[in-house]
């Protein structure tokens, strides 16, 4: 992205569709606009009936800003992806990272062709055994179609397609440049489902995904993960970020007692730490009370940070 450009970045949660239009200024990203649907759209299911409805109110909403648009960038929820971690060197051969993969896609979707997905590759930090690996984000071939379809009347190319968690270590990475070299768990939280990461030294070095019944379930859910982090996957974490539409006010203050037994500062994951903008009031104010859901959205705006070989 360059001075000139603004990137339209659409994250299709379940919930919603969020919408932000960046470009970048003098002293870094700016966010000229910031919006969101009234329902989500399913892009797994494209063919429900309204579909049509909901597409119709995405696009309401981003024409008029479309003459500034140069590209388009799109973030999809976990749940619509695979991702997993690969015992593997980023430096191996692709033909062996692609079957790696191959044999992944096997066990997930045994009655489905290699040719119905795409995927990325991802390295990761080294765990604290020294053993290498890399993180595999796999992709249906329909799943992209039906999103470049319903993308397809805006007549903008999208530049970059990824899920949410790992755009969501983009906005992490861009907002809190302090943090570079330190060790942190970033967690998403919403739809009963929790995405778990963890950040080393600018690199992912973790993954898992985690699903609970009640709020009452997560600060357990996080001391667990939180020792096995720090007995298998890194000497020490020194913060936990959390984002997500589950992120109330009162599970914040749950989550912020239980990380601070364990001796870990703790915050709100906010998109728009170090992000400028000119928008009136009213925009500013809903950015502010959104902040915590749109990390996905903002980190996909400019090139990832994370390596990754793409494989189609």
């Amino acid at each position: 992205m360059s001075k000139m450009d603004s990137v339209l970045s659409l994250f299709f949660n379940m919930d919603r569709t969020y919408i932000a239009l960046l470009s970048i200024g003098d002293k870094g990203l700016v966010l000229e606009h910031v919006d969101s649907t009234d329902e989500g759209i399913d892009l797994e299911n494209y063919q429900y009936e309204d579909t049509a409805a909901r597409q119709a109110d995405l696009l309401s909403r981003v024409e008029p800003y479309l003459d500034k648009v140069s590209s388009i960038s799109v973030t999809l929820p976990a749940e619509s992806v695979i991702v997993t971690q690969l015992p593997a060197d980023i430096n191996q051969s692709q033909d062996t990272l692609r079957q790696l993969l191959a044999l992944e896609i096997r066990q997930n979707y045994p009655h489905f062709n290699l040719d119905d997905f795409v995927a990325n590759i991802i390295p990761m930090s080294a765990k604290k055994s020294g053993t290498d690996s890399v993180l595999g984000v796999i992709f249906t071939s329909e799943l992209i179609k039906n999103c470049t379809d319903l993308l397809k009347p805006l007549g903008k190319d999208i530049i970059n397609i990824d899920f949410s968690q790992m755009n969501a270590h983009s906005a992490y990475l861009y907002n809190y440049p302090e943090n570079w070299d330190k060790s942190v768990m970033i967690f998403s939280i919403q739809n009963n489902f929790i995405d778990i990461s963890v950040v080393k030294d600018g690199r992912p070095c973790y993954y898992n995904l985690l699903s609970y019944s009640t709020n009452a379930e997560i600060p357990v859910i996080i001391e667990k993960q939180y020792e096995h982090i720090t007995s298998e996957i890194a000497e020490v974490i020194e913060g936990a970020y959390f984002f997500g539409t589950g992120l109330t006010k009162d599970l914040y203050l749950q989550i912020w007692e239980t990380c601070m037994l364990l001796g870990v500062e703790t915050a709100r994951l906010n998109a728009f730490r170090l992000v400028d903008t000119e928008l009136d009031t009213r925009r500013k104010e809903y950015a502010s009370r959104v902040q915590h859901i749109f990390p996905p959205a903002i980190g996909g705006s400019f090139k990832p940070y994370h390596e990754r070989l793409k494989f189609y």
